[in-house]
């Protein structure tokens, strides 16, 4: 089951110090960083009742307590969430295992981090390449490596993970990251990442082409 959370909404900005990714991800938001997708609230006419989605179930089990880990890291209560994800992660449970890492990561406990990401990396997860190349990147748990870093995102970037896609593309724009100048190449990635649905790629994409996205529509 997917849970409703990304890395944009659990504050992920600034997530690689070593590309600025920071400084990627606010540009179209006036230095206050990216959250989660979210949509104007509109009135609009009832559906027939054969296209009104049905609602998500509700999570259960570990689902049920990474979701409540999540939110209580997002509240600052990081001890609770971390011993409500002790038991995920020991059965297994990725989401659980991947918000694990993040969250001692953000807490700079950068060798049990690195330890869970290598773990995912090595079985394929694409978050756990990216996490794990952030980690090279910056030398947070390991020697800095730029080489692997880039090798490891790139990989999760193939596998559609946006915000990878979005590393290399600031790797390339700066000129930073173990990775050179190339435009065409940033281009790329944005492209991609827009094709994945997001919406901070088009953002930047319009920027980088110098495009003047239309003004809003204004609704009465």
């Amino acid at each position: 089951m997917s849970l409703n959370w990304n890395k944009r909404e659990m504050g992920a900005v600034g997530f690689c110090h070593a590309c600025g990714l920071s400084i990627l991800l606010i540009l179209s938001t006036g230095g206050t960083p990216l959250r989660a997708d979210t949509e104007a609230e509109t009135v609009a006419p009832e559906a027939p009742a054969a296209e009104v989605e049905e609602e998500a179930a509700p999570l259960e089990g570990d689902d049920a307590e990474c979701e409540r880990a999540r939110k209580l890291f997002l509240q600052g209560d990081i001890v609770t969430a971390m011993d409500i994800l002790r038991q995920p992660v020991i059965d297994g449970h990725v989401p659980s295992q991947i918000l694990m890492a993040y969250i001692l990561q953000h807490a700079t406990d950068y060798p049990r981090a690195f330890a869970i990401y290598e773990k995912l990396a090595e079985a394929g997860n694409a978050e756990g390449q990216e996490g794990l190349g952030v980690m090279y990147l910056n030398g947070e748990g390991t020697e800095k490596d730029e080489v692997e870093g880039v090798r490891l995102i790139t990989l999760a970037a193939e596998q559609g993970d946006e915000s990878a896609m979005l590393i290399l593309a600031n790797g390339y724009l700066q000129g930073n990251s173990g990775l050179e100048y190339n435009e065409e190449k940033a281009i790329e990635w944005l492209e991609r990442a827009v094709e994945e649905g997001s919406e901070t790629a088009g953002t930047l994409l319009n920027k980088v082409r110098g495009v003047t996205p239309p003004p809003a529509e204004v609704t009465e």
